[in-house]
């Protein structure tokens, strides 16, 4: 069982000791999304013991394990490897991969599976700030409250006073709350804004009618709101065919193997 396990631990040591850490590892930012390295220890009954720097004709080169820290240099031969735990760290990107045996190693390392479940949570994560900088959240906001006043213009033909307008949006408790005036001015921009572009008009009796091109705001909004909808169902399709593709490239490697339904050969 051991020559097994040797020709596996020289089969990977041999790769992944290429791909060592550095002392400091970035953990966020563009370097840290870049990075892609591997940390390498072997325990005795679960404890630290041995640090891997490098491996080479059948030995690790490497630190011992003082009690404190990784301090003493020392020469493994792999032969005397079987009885010490392999642990392993892969540092990729921002994801951070635990082995806690060759074997399980061996298989991601392979099959790609967590690295494949990695690509497409990034890509998710991608779409998803994608979509949610294209939302423009000020715009929204802006709509809903025009919507509101267009509702409140049909029993109001005069046009909506701002105190009218706060209690329709905060009910009458608004009066007492210790944040009513840096709510009231929050408004007041707002309101400044539709009528600098055109969509409310105050009247003389500084109250605000609402126009026909808020009724062209609202309605374009609308259109735009289906528009989005639209394409994140789109991508969503997209990532689901792209991960199905994935998975018949690794059936056609033959890293994943399918169960034989209908042998025609017999």
């Amino acid at each position: 069982m051991w020559y097994g396990k040797k020709i596996l631990y020289r089969w990977l040591l041999t790769r992944l000791t290429k791909r060592l850490c550095e002392a400091k590892i970035p953990s966020s930012g563009d370097k840290g999304k870049k990075i892609n390295c591997y940390i390498i220890y072997l325990n005795k009954e679960n404890e630290p013991y041995f640090m891997v720097n490098d491996f080479n004709q059948d030995t690790l080169m490497g630190i011992l394990w003082n009690g404190t820290k990784y301090v003493n240099e020392e020469k493994i031969a792999l032969s005397n490897v079987e009885n010490l735990n392999l642990e392993v760290f892969h540092y990729y990107g921002l994801f951070d991969i635990k082995y806690k045996n060759i074997y399980n190693l061996t298989w991601h390392y392979i099959t790609k599976s967590k690295y494949i479940k990695i690509y497409f949570m990034r890509m998710i994560a991608l779409m998803r700030q994608y979509f949610f900088n294209k939302r423009k959240l000020v715009t929204r906001r802006r709509v809903e409250l025009l919507q509101k006043i267009l509702n409140e213009k049909r029993s109001l033909n005069d046009g909506i006073h701002i105190m009218d307008l706060m209690t329709m949006l905060y009910t009458p408790k608004w009066i007492f709350h210790p944040m009513r005036e840096d709510k009231e001015k929050e408004l007041q921009i707002y309101l400044d804004s539709f009528e600098a572009s055109g969509e409310l008009r105050r009247n003389q009796n500084n109250k605000y009618e609402i126009t026909g091109k808020a009724i062209i705001s609202i309605e374009k909004y609308e259109i735009e709101e289906r528009r989005h909808k639209q394409l994140v169902r789109i991508q969503w399709a997209i990532t689901i065919f792209t991960f199905f593709l994935i998975i018949v490239g690794l059936i056609q490697a033959g890293l994943i193997e399918l169960p034989t339904i209908l042998d025609l050969t017999k």
